[in-house]
């Protein structure tokens, strides 16, 4: 949504833009969510044993609709994908064009932008397509639980770098900021491997051992969506341990 207020001219449009969005999401996600109970109210009560993302697609062309109603299903969902891919591009392509290739101070044609540009473009879909082979390969059923422990792991370092910047004044230790932001990552994944052992056997078809070892450990527990939280935790703490008070460094210069 952030990447989105780049083509916005001024700085109230684009504080408007964010309202409205924000507004809007919380009232689609509010929807998506009663379709959902209710559609798995509508499974029990008719017998259909499909779960996670097979449960839509099972209602829609199961008996008690029309074939109609299963074409109109499919259509549907091909065209509410292209709008939500073509929108994620977009502003993937945005993002790396100015903050990675710096487009903004890039000398050249205006014709080798727009090549560069396009390249940009049909290199994150080509990343999207491989997205969705992996997904097929590592077959889950619920597309969400994987977006979830997904993000979990990989935004952890946007966190903890967002709330360190707001919440502290320390200055940072540049050439160590990037080890912070691979080491967080790399320790929550261990602990949800540790934490949740039978979902990565299941995802890697294989038994990892470590069932008795997570029983020790944590008595049971499973960690779920606040991974995310105990990623930016790491996160932030590690940056706090490579960073130094700027009032007291400028003093001690003075």
């Amino acid at each position: 949504m952030m990447q989105k207020n780049i083509s916005v001219r001024t700085l109230n449009g684009s504080q408007k833009n964010i309202m409205t969005m924000s507004t809007i999401l919380v009232i689609v996600n509010a929807l998506f969510l009663l379709l959902g109970a209710v559609l798995h109210i509508y499974a029990a009560n008719t017998g259909l044993t499909a779960k996670g993302d097979d449960l839509f697609p099972a209602i829609a062309l199961s008996d008690a609709f029309s074939g109609t109603i299963g074409v109109i299903f499919i259509i549907a969902l091909i065209s509410a994908l292209f709008p939500s891919v073509d929108g994620a591009i977009t502003s993937l392509t945005s993002s790396f064009c100015i903050d990675i290739l710096d487009f903004n101070n890039l000398t050249g044609t205006e014709k080798a932008k727009r090549s560069k540009r396009l390249t940009v473009h049909l290199g994150f879909a080509l990343v999207f397509l491989l997205m969705v082979l992996l997904y097929k390969l590592v077959d889950d059923k619920s597309i969400i639980q994987f977006i979830i422990k997904f993000a979990g792991i990989t935004y952890g370092p946007l966190l903890g770098l967002f709330a360190f910047g707001i919440l502290t004044t320390r200055q940072l230790r540049s050439g160590l900021i990037w080890t912070i932001c691979i080491a967080g990552p790399t320790l929550t994944l261990l602990l949800d491997v540790l934490c949740n052992p039978d979902y990565y056997n299941g995802l890697l078809h294989t038994d990892l051992g470590l069932a008795d070892l997570s029983e020790r450990l944590f008595g049971g527990y499973k960690v779920g969506p606040e991974l995310i939280l105990l990623n930016g935790l790491i996160t932030f703490t590690g940056l706090w341990l490579i960073s130094f008070d700027s009032a007291r460094s400028s003093a001690t210069k003075g």
